[in-house]
């Protein structure tokens, strides 16, 4: 963002296999993709991710790709993206101390889903996603990182709401609900 460069900007695993890439013109993110992620989502979960040993690639070549689609797009300021992607960073190591068992099954504990909390309402359509990919299906976190189209910390924050609510419970299949509590 600083450099203020055009141009594609690739993250790959120690496999060298893409994870990412991202567009950026005269510094600006413009398009982006994470694994299955697309646009903010993507630049949010580029911050979440666990970083092991890989490398990245810059190319200031500028080509249009078939796959960039609007759902990519970035169309928020450099600042405000990178600005919400490090809050997201730190409010995220929170959460994943405190739901650190990422193979706990989420479970629905009511039939329809009330999301009353007006201070969460960007979080609603997060909510509303989870409650139907859990609608059958007993997942866990981890399964829910794959099947959502929403960053890690969205789908945390969403699902933390959601068992202190008392719609899901967290844990194995005969187990109570596994979320440590909240330190205040």
């Amino acid at each position: 963002i600083q450099s203020m460069q055009t141009g594609l900007l690739t993250i790959a695993d120690e496999d060298g296999e893409t994870i990412s890439t991202f567009y950026f013109e005269k510094g600006a993110p413009r398009w982006g993709r994470f694994e299955h992620l697309n646009g903010e989502e993507a630049f949010w979960q580029l911050f979440l991710h666990e970083h092991r040993s890989g490398t990245f690639s810059f190319s200031n070549e500028i080509q249009v790709r078939d796959d960039w689609s609007e759902t990519g797009a970035l169309a928020r300021q450099p600042d405000e993206i990178l600005i919400n992607a490090i809050q997201m960073r730190d409010q995220f190591e929170d959460l994943r101390k405190r739901m650190r068992n990422t193979s706990a099954h989420l479970k629905r504990q009511k039939l329809n889903l009330s999301w009353d909390n007006p201070e969460l309402e960007e979080l609603r359509a997060v909510a509303e996603e989870i409650w139907q990919i859990a609608y059958n299906d007993a997942l866990t976190l981890a399964d829910l990182h794959h099947r959502s189209g929403y960053c890690d910390w969205k789908i945390y924050r969403a699902v933390d709401e959601m068992v202190h609510a008392g719609l899901f419970s967290l844990g194995n299949d005969r187990d109570t609900p596994r979320l440590a509590p909240i330190k205040q």
